[in-house]
């Protein structure tokens, strides 16, 4: 009002009951004289709030499937590893008994062979 330009602010303000609504409160001065209006916009900010707490739960619904995409990636890498490394394995166990009935003095041909 000091500076003469019109002004808005929202405000909380009680009721006779105890009770807090919010309001928008407009300014204006007119023919030399202030003018003003409070507009209910409790409405409003109810409708703010609640979007602003479906915005959180849909990050934290986000986070959650990017944190279940990277579980799930780990685990696949996890089975192709052991279905690569599990046949390599095999061969070099395999090579390891041959070179231990090789290095028998006679080797155990025999019993080789059988397997």
């Amino acid at each position: 009002m000091r500076t003469g330009e019109a002004g808005a602010a929202s405000i909380r303000d009680r009721n006779a009951q105890g009770g807090y609504r919010w309001f928008l409160s407009r300014i204006e001065l007119l023919r030399a004289q202030w003018v003003g209006v409070n507009l209910d916009i409790e409405e409003l900010k109810c409708a703010q709030q609640a979007f602003r707490e479906s915005e959180a739960k849909f990050r934290d619904y986000a986070e959650n499937a990017s944190v279940n995409r990277l579980t799930m990636m780990g685990e696949l890498i996890a089975s192709l590893a052991h279905e690569i490394t599990q046949p390599i394995a095999t061969a070099r166990n395999n090579v390891r008994a041959a070179l231990r009935f090789l290095d028998r003095s006679p080797p155990t041909w025999v019993r080789s062979r059988k397997r």
